[in-house]
């Protein structure tokens, strides 16, 4: 990066998603780093996203307190609409709050 630009700052992130693709199974490890990401951010929504389940990440996650969306493939409206439904609250607020 040079010199005159500047890193956004993460207090300016609306919304932060970690999405996965996978053909295999998704280790807990991947949960556990978004955890480790989101201490990082500063921002009010966090979703972790893939186009698998993994029982154990959902586990976890809900555990601490974080969204989570799995088999997100465009089949799967039903689930596609949960988490759009999810940006459009977070741009929502954002928005009243500005």
């Amino acid at each position: 990066m040079s010199p005159d630009r500047v890193a956004p700052r993460s207090s300016k992130i609306i919304i932060s998603v970690e999405a996965k693709y996978y053909t295999s199974s998704l280790g807990l490890h991947l949960g556990r780093s978004f955890l480790g990401l989101t201490t990082d951010f500063s921002a009010n929504k966090t979703i972790f996203v893939s186009n698998t389940s993994s029982t154990s990440i959902e586990k976890l996650l809900t555990h601490k307190g974080k969204l989570w969306e799995h088999k997100i493939t465009p089949a799967n409206t039903n689930e596609v609409g949960r988490l759009i439904s999810e940006f459009q609250k977070a741009f929502k607020e954002f928005k009243a709050m500005n």
